[in-house]
């Protein structure tokens, strides 16, 4: 993969990340905490993901 693609790459997973809290953060204020709990993880594992 070159430089250019993995910076892609992980803008990507960062836009991805941070949709995820924002989903986050809507389920928790409907009272879904479980779900909320759920995308704030998927949250963090995309936001720390490493792009090769």
């Amino acid at each position: 993969m070159e430089a250019g693609e993995g910076r892609d790459v992980a803008r990507l997973l960062r836009v991805l990340a941070v949709r995820a809290f924002v989903l986050a953060v809507f389920a928790a204020l409907a009272g879904l905490t479980t779900v909320a709990m759920a995308l704030a993880l998927v949250g963090c594992g995309l936001l720390f993901a490493r792009s090769r």
